[in-house]
């Protein structure tokens, strides 16, 4: 585990675990999206961390995903333009 910029990097190294990491985070978050909670994601690079900040304040708490390009566009559709969306996505690298 590894300690950055006050977030918590986990690796994962197992395929398996992380396919079951993938389809756990996924179906929380479309059950958050269809249920109407607000929700803040925070958007966070592996390797050239970098972060896309749309919003001042902290979020009041965060969700770890594992989520494709793809399946990103698809959140942010759900989301009003209003409604600050950020995104954690941690990339993670199987050798």
């Amino acid at each position: 585990m590894t300690r950055q910029n006050n977030f918590e990097i986990y690796y994962v190294n197992d395929t398996k675990a992380l396919h079951l990491i993938n389809f756990c985070t996924n179906m929380f978050l479309y059950i958050l999206i269809f249920t109407g909670i607000n929700f803040t994601f925070i958007y966070c690079k592996i390797n050239n961390i970098r972060k896309n900040i749309y919003h001042q304040t902290l979020p009041s708490f965060l969700i770890i995903s594992f989520l494709s390009s793809t399946q990103q566009r698809f959140l942010h559709s759900f989301v009003p333009k209003n409604q600050p969306f950020l995104l954690i996505h941690f990339y993670q690298i199987l050798e």
